[in-house]
């Protein structure tokens, strides 16, 4: 990924760096809430989820997968596809704003997915604290972690794809001559 000096491009970078901020704080008032605000909106969410599954192959969740499919829904859209947001605007927000020469797309990568790692460990840990009445899970932790991988490798697949679009096509390899 190619490093863009802040002032180009400044509405992209201040939407990047803003939607990490908003899903970043998302997660931290989510890791907040106590247990017995969070479980009726995740069964809440999960049995839309279930009604649109069972529209399309009806009989696909019943009473007897049901706790195991609302933890799916928690665990993929609670954790892994949050950190995959998070890693995609991380790492596109850390290119921009890196003053980095050389790598540019590999220490934009390690900023982002760094930054997506403290946050992991940070939601998880709050639900430590006694007043939530919530269980942290480590397993919670990799989730997260696996999300923010996928997503700064998308991040930098989407600027590879954008960097691709942008360069110009040779003339079946041979070169142009100027004109003088």
């Amino acid at each position: 990924m190619t490093n863009v000096s802040p002032k180009k491009n400044r509405i992209a970078t201040i939407a990047f760096v803003a939607l990490f901020g908003v899903l970043a704080v998302l997660g931290l008032v989510f890791s907040c809430l106590q247990e017995e605000t969070v479980r009726p909106m995740v069964k809440d969410f999960a049995d839309w989820v279930a009604k649109v599954v069972n529209a399309f192959a009806k009989g696909t969740v019943d009473g007897g997968n049901q706790a195991w499919f609302r933890a799916v829904i928690r665990n993929l859209f609670g954790h892994f596809f949050l950190f995959m947001f998070l890693g995609v605007f991380a790492d596109l927000s850390a290119a921009r704003l890196l003053p980095f020469k050389k790598l540019p797309w590999l220490f934009s990568a390690l900023v982002g997915f760094g930054a997506c790692a403290v946050l992991a460990f940070l939601f998880e840990g709050l639900q430590m604290i006694p007043a939530l009445d919530r269980p942290a899970s480590w397993s919670h932790v990799g989730i997260d972690v696996g999300g923010a991988a996928l997503g700064v490798l998308l991040a930098l697949l989407i600027a590879t794809f954008v960097k691709v679009l942008k360069s110009e096509p040779e003339d079946d390899g041979k070169k142009k001559k100027q004109r003088l």
